[in-house]
């Protein structure tokens, strides 16, 4: 294709100009607080704080918890049941010992 990519459309819609769905899957926006953020995509649901920062995501089964500093920046991601990643400390994960 020589570097060129075929045009895709995707429904949006009209008042707040959010994504309605892509590849068959439907997104909901039902935060009133953040009006652009996806709460539900398909069967994964997402949850924000008062900043608009993720602080849920449960995705293909698996569940996280997401901490933020007090800049709004990424502080600790809690994957249930699994492992632990803490940043910017320490950049890696690790498996929790119970």
């Amino acid at each position: 294709m020589n570097g060129l990519y075929a045009l895709q459309g995707y429904p949006c819609e009209l008042v707040t100009g959010n994504l309605s769905s892509k590849a068959g899957v439907s997104y909901t926006y039902g935060d009133t607080n953040h009006d652009h953020a996806v709460t539900q995509m398909g069967s994964d649901s997402y949850t924000y704080d008062a900043n608009g920062n993720q602080i849920t995501r449960n995705v293909s089964g698996s569940s996280y918890t997401l901490s933020y500093d007090a800049e709004n920046r990424t502080k600790n991601v809690q994957v249930a049941r699994k492992k632990t990643c803490r940043w910017p400390a320490q950049k890696t994960c690790r498996w929790p010992t119970w």
